[in-house]
């Protein structure tokens, strides 16, 4: 039986990115890919486009083109006002939590031991205060391994608008409970209330990788996946700043940083309610065609409100088995691999001295010759260059690739890791107070760099790597995978600094070394590829395919299996 194969090119010829496989009447196979004995080449939409203009008698048809292409690279004004409100509900939260304990670290250490020595009669020395401090810091990360764990079965039953009403409204009790601890006089109460907003965090941000995956033309999938990581970064912004001692980083004032959180928390909640539309992937898995072409006309361009992008869309949500289970993400090849690839950057992530940098930082600081004052001002206004990075992420994410955004940025957060290591030894050795000022351009630029690759790219890589069948669980493995070494992290690195001092960074050196290398070695660029096309990348084990003929030989080795 002959099967036609559509294989879409990006303007580099070594790298193709669409490929399109129709089959009327061929039944459906479990293997992984799909038989495919003729194949012809084009360019996305450039076809269609063109054959557009000429009909309606345009006298430049190409440069009308060139218009058309650079336009499907910018997303719509409803899908980027969608993108900035849903990244509320997760990756604010997440910037938010982990840079408020930062500046509000002694007075919370301080409300924490003196309710619990009261409460148990109890006395912490210094060791086991850092311990315990880490563990209270870090069990935010624990409840967002649970809200993880459990979103993807939510979303499949009731979809990502209600989840995020779910969880916009959890939230709103977890962080209320945070600042009426203070008058509860319970540290107890603070901690559930931790857990709570952790757990919130953790479905917040796997739905909202999912969901912007899902609602985004590919063309502009990195920009709206990168928001994620730029809403980290306003939250660890606000939060940085709030926390100083000069605005609500006292004693007496720390409970109004929980309720200020709670503003985006409310803002989501109501634009779930009301405005929220599912994305046409979702429509589409529960057969609802007209619902599907009605959500593509909200978030999409008017140029792709046609045939052509709803066929597309159709043809990715069955490009995998469509009932499966848990077990299936380890037993399919590509699957297995994309796992493999979140789950290893994600770790990274949590890895790469970004956890030392949001907990630690103003005691970083602080040892290298900073006052108390001084260093939590420093570490606020140092967090603007992450914001910055991520601004600088998202424009360029769909233009130059993620392969070289991720590997590139492991390579100089090494380096910078490095740096900050023989910067502390030196300043340990012969206490030069200038050096004090180059840790803090080291700090500056770690936390650009680390803004414009890694960092937002660990939110959504896993999305566009995995079908849209299992994309929800790679997610949900992959973030929680990030949270539970982010918890463990910080466990580990507070007494290692205590006892190595500056040796402590070789943790983060090792791990980013490793992971560029083999990021570098293995992962295929998803950029402007459809999912088939990655499947079938993935499925080879190929960076990218560099000829036609390449493709075809992929194909029919998987007809072969």
């Amino acid at each position: 039986m002959a099967t036609n194969c559509e294989v879409k090119f990006n303007d580099d010829e070594n790298s193709s990115e669409h490929i399109n496989t129709t089959s009327p009447d061929q039944p459906k196979s479990s293997s992984s890919t799909t038989a495919i004995e003729s194949c012809h080449v084009t360019k996305p939409f450039e076809n269609y486009a063109l054959d557009d203009y000429v009909a309606r008698g345009d006298n430049k048809p190409e440069e009308n083109l060139e218009m058309h292409k650079t336009s499907l690279r910018v997303p719509s004004f409803r899908l980027l006002v969608t993108g900035i409100i849903v990244v509320l509900g997760g990756g604010f939260h997440f910037g938010f939590q982990i840079s408020l304990i930062n500046p509000l670290a002694e007075t919370l250490q301080t409300f924490m031991a003196e309710s619990i020595e009261r409460r148990y009669d109890v006395h912490f020395t210094e060791i086991s205060s850092r311990v315990f401090w880490s563990s209270v810091a870090g069990i935010l990360f624990i409840g967002a391994v649970i809200g993880a764990a459990v979103i993807p079965s939510i979303m499949a039953k009731i979809g990502a608008r209600w989840s995020f009403v779910i969880s916009s409204s959890i939230m709103c009790i977890g962080l209320a409970m945070g600042a009426l601890s203070k008058f509860a006089h319970s540290a107890e109460m603070f901690v559930i209330s931790r857990l709570i907003v952790g757990i919130c965090v953790g479905m917040g941000t796997t739905l909202q990788g999912v969901f912007l995956t899902e609602i985004s033309p590919v063309y502009c999938r990195g920009c709206m996946g990168t928001l994620a990581g730029l809403s980290t970064n306003i939250g660890f912004v606000i939060a940085s700043a709030l926390g100083l001692p000069q605005l609500l980083g006292t004693p007496i004032l720390w409970p109004l940083c929980f309720y200020v959180e709670i503003i985006p928390c409310i803002i989501l909640l109501l634009f779930s309610i009301f405005m929220l539309n599912e994305s046409p992937v979702e429509f589409l898995r529960r057969g609802d065609e007209k619902q599907a072409r009605t959500a593509i006309s909200f978030y999409y361009r008017p140029e792709q409100h046609n045939n052509e992008t709803m066929k597309q869309l159709q043809m990715e949500l069955h490009s995998n088995v469509s009932n499966m289970g848990w077990k299936y993400i380890f037993t399919d090849r590509p699957t297995r691999r994309a796992l493999y690839f979140s789950v290893l950057l994600n770790v990274t992530v949590s890895f790469s001295g970004v956890m030392a940098v949001s907990f630690f930082g103003t005691f970083l600081l602080g040892g290298i010759g900073f006052t108390t004052n001084g260093a939590a001002l420093a570490n606020c206004l140092s967090s603007l260059s992450g914001t910055a990075g991520a601004i600088i992420g998202s424009l360029t994410v769909d233009k130059i690739g993620r392969r070289f955004l991720i590997v590139g940025s492991l390579i100089s957060l090494a380096v910078v890791n490095t740096g900050m290591m023989a910067l502390v030894w030196v300043f340990l050795q012969y206490h030069i107070l200038w050096l004090g000022y180059c840790f803090l351009f080291l700090f500056i630029v770690f936390l650009f760099v680390f803004s414009v690759g890694v960092g937002p790219m660990a939110w959504f890589i896993s999305t566009e790597l995995a079908g849209p069948s299992c994309r929800s669980r790679v997610q949900s493995i992959s973030t929680s995978a990030q949270y539970i070494t982010c918890f463990v992290c910080p466990i580990i690195y507070s007494p290692l600094q205590k006892l190595t001092g500056p040796l402590s960074f070789m943790l983060f050196i090792i791990p980013l070394s490793f992971s560029a290398a083999y990021i570098y070695s293995y992962m295929p660029e998803t950029q402007q590829r459809s999912a088939r096309h990655i499947r079938l990348l993935l499925d080879e084990g190929k960076r990218y395919f560099k000829t036609e003929t390449d493709v075809e030989k992929s194909q029919k080795w998987g007809r072969k299996k």
